[in-house]
């Protein structure tokens, strides 16, 4: 079993660092959305695990869903919506595309702080992140979950941009899927609680 990491919106793949090395025994792959450097995309074979963080895993699975198995690290079926599900109203989101319109330096800096995070380092790609914001207000990927398969979706009861019963839903769209909860590590669970996460990853891979 190989592990396929994904990086979020905002983000580079030294994101999965701590977590990685924290998987020694698990062949592994990364890919690279292109926000901070070159995309890359690993070729996914069916015997993969998809371990995807935030907008990783939305992406994962718009990529392919027959994954043997996957991890969605504060992750959503559908982002910017009212109703059950959703992350943030379709409002927020928007704010955030007009400000990256015409101060992408201001709504990075703006992002990063809200969630306590250390931007990566290099020029980032305004144009692919704009795309990214796109393919948040327009995913919803519950009817893919319903034939995934079964996955294990960690969450944050802290988290500020997903909040937990978001992660709730994403696991109820696939049968047999588990939902795991932590108190603290707000929306970088494989930063600040990057023990936690492969405890339950290395549990998950158990029994797949």
């Amino acid at each position: 079993m190989r592990l396929v990491f994904i990086h979020g919106w905002g983000f580079a793949p030294g994101f999965f660092d701590t977590l990685a090395g924290l998987l020694p025994e698990q062949e592994q792959a990364r890919a690279d959305l292109g926000f901070f450097g070159t995309p890359f995309m690993p070729e996914a074979g069916g015997g993969d695990i998809l371990v995807g963080h935030s907008f990783g895993f939305l992406q994962g699975m718009r990529l392919r869903s027959d994954w043997r198995g996957w991890v969605a690290i504060n992750g959503f079926a559908r982002f910017a919506g009212t109703g059950e599900g959703y992350c943030v109203p379709p409002a927020s989101l928007q704010g955030l595309q007009m400000m990256m319109g015409f101060a992408g330096g201001a709504a990075m800096a703006q992002f990063y702080a809200g969630l306590g995070a250390i931007p990566p380092v290099g020029s980032y790609d305004i144009g692919r992140l704009a795309e990214g914001l796109d393919i948040l207000a327009e995913t919803d990927i519950s009817g893919t979950l319903t034939a995934a398969g079964k996955g294990l979706a960690l969450a944050a009861a802290d988290d500020p941009l997903t909040p937990a019963a978001a992660s709730a839903y994403l696991a109820g769209q696939a049968p047999g899927s588990k939902l795991k909860v932590i108190e603290t590590g707000g929306h970088l669970l494989p930063l600040v609680r990057p023990g936690w996460c492969a405890e339950q990853i290395k549990a998950y891979l158990a029994h797949v």
